[in-house]
């Protein structure tokens, strides 16, 4: 059995690691309500982790469903950001792996495929940094 703690924190690495990296919006000197929110191919990867943890079906679906149409516009539209933040997420621990590979083949198949030329921008680069010369793009 796990320890609740144990699962608290890493319910809240989740949420902390998604948040790391926001979005400002709104002029807070116009604004009374400043509005934080994470970037989007952060929130995606979030929701493919997500999805895994929901014991509903329904919720579960919902989620799967979110993610699927973020990482399709995104695998598009910021390709570059898409792959770094499954990057990162990958790279923080076997469980947050796990729950990517369980949570990625509850994609469609346009979804794993998007991700899977996404991927492609992270090979034959030793840094492991996709911002670099050596980086290239999806066609």
């Amino acid at each position: 059995m796990t320890n609740p703690s144990s699962r608290k924190q890493e319910i809240f690495g989740v949420v902390d690691d998604n948040f790391r990296d926001v979005l400002q919006l709104g002029d807070p000197f116009v604004s009374t309500y400043p509005v934080v929110v994470p970037r989007a191919e952060r929130f995606a990867v979030h929701k493919v982790i997500v999805a895994v943890e929901r014991l509903y079906t329904a919720k579960s679906d919902k989620v799967t469903a979110q993610a699927d149409a973020l990482i399709q516009v995104l695998a598009k539209k910021r390709p570059i950001e898409l792959a770094e933040a499954w990057k990162t997420a990958w790279d923080t621990g076997e469980r947050w792996r796990d729950k990517l590979e369980k949570g990625g083949a509850k994609l469609s198949d346009e979804a794993q495929e998007a991700l899977e030329e996404v991927g492609r921008l992270f090979q034959d680069n030793p840094n492991g940094k996709c911002r670099t010369a050596t980086c290239r793009a999806p066609n």
